[in-house]
Formats: C-alpha cells, structure tokens, sequence
C-alpha cells in the first residue's frame, strides 16, 4: 500500500481554512483513513500567541489531532529552516504510518502556493491541482486553495 497524500489547505485569515481542514479530516478518519492537521501559522507554533493569531480552539480542532501548535517558547527564536525540520519530519512519520497529512496555513502569496510548499517540504508534485474553495466564514470573498501533494517518484 503506497503512503497517502500531503494535503495543502492555504489561504487568508478567516477564510475558513481551520474549520474545512477539520471536516476533511473527519470525512477521511470516518472512511476508516486515519487524518491529522499540520499548523504551518507561524505564530500558532507558540506557546501562550492565543491572542492576535488565529489558532484553532480545543472546541474548533473538533477531535483531530493537531501538530505544531503550542511547541516552542514565546521567547525562542524560530525560523523558516526550524519549521522544514520540524514539518518534514512529522510529515514524513504521519505518512509513513498511514496517516494523511492536511497541512493548514494562510498566505498572502495564494498565486505562488505550489511552488512554495514544494520548495518548503521537499520533492512533492502536485496530484490533484488546484481548487479553490469559498469559505463559510470570514470575508465574502475570501478564498482557500486546496492542493493534494504526493512525493516524487525518484529515477
């Protein structure tokens, strides 16, 4: 059985990224695919940024499991580099144990997506191109971008 894969949920604040991660992750847990979220908010990694960002709830994670929120210190420094690490191991763990990965975060940049998370994780392709969601909350006209990701066959 091949190893499931990486879902990329991006877009702008509000746009219902959180909530739409969270249904897919129980529509797939409910098919009998295991499902867990990815935070890739740069300030949900922080312990005690609860206000100002916007990281799920306890109540609005909805009984999924999350990753990379609350695992770094206000006070420690993080860069870009530390969260590849942290992401592309857990990534690689998630998937290697069947799990399907929803990496959820928002940008600013929603035209250069695939090209950044490509470049973020590593060798991924996109296998389900692109689709463009409306959300339920936030702005009329905000929008989250939904990419299925699948590591390149290597020569």
């Amino acid at each position: 059985m091949s190893a499931p894969p990486l879902v990329v949920i991006v877009g702008p604040t509000a746009s219902g990224k959180s909530a739409l991660a969270v249904a897919l992750a129980r529509l797939l847990i409910a098919g009998g695919r295991p499902a867990e979220i990815v935070n890739a908010d740069s300030m949900a990694l922080y312990r005690g940024m609860d206000i100002g960002t916007a990281k799920p709830s306890p109540d609005e994670r909805g009984g999924v499991e999350h990753h990379l929120i609350d695992v770094l210190d206000v006070r420690r420094t993080s860069t870009v580099a530390d969260f590849q690490v942290m992401a592309r191991e857990l990534i690689a763990r998630l998937r290697a144990d069947g799990t399907t990965p929803i990496l959820v975060g928002g940008s600013a940049l929603d035209f250069e997506i695939p090209q950044l998370v490509t470049r973020a994780l590593g060798e991924y392709r996109v296998v389900a191109g692109r689709a463009n969601i409306r959300g339920t909350e936030g702005p009329r006209n905000a929008v989250a971008t939904g990419l299925v990701l699948s590591r390149k066959e290597r020569p």
